[in-house]
């Protein structure tokens, strides 16, 4: 099953005034079935993906603070066609209360 999920910053907000869109996406894929796979849930035209691997950070837990390897993923900045959104990313602004 392709896993595929919004990845939401303050980076990846301000890049959707340049219909950029980031991903966490399943290290196997490809850009084309990352393009095909948004296109048909999201109901857009895409025009460019770029991917990049994120390396797995190391953590310590435990009582005897053992480091343990958290996974390796991909991200994807995914451009959609001129005037397309994904209402994913659409974060609704509180309006400010004057006192």
């Amino acid at each position: 099953m392709m896993t595929i999920r919004p990845f939401i910053t303050e980076k990846s907000m301000r890049d959707t005034a340049r219909n950029c869109f980031t991903f966490l996406v399943d290290p196997k894929e490809t850009k084309k079935t990352i393009a095909r796979l948004i296109s048909s849930i999201y109901g857009v035209n895409v025009i460019n993906v770029q991917t990049i691997m994120k390396k797995g950070k190391t953590r310590r837990v435990g009582k005897k603070m053992k480091p343990i390897q958290l996974s390796n993923g991909k991200k994807a900045i995914v451009e959609l066609k001129q005037g397309q959104t994904i209402d994913a990313f659409q974060i609704g602004e509180q309006p400010e209360v004057k006192k």
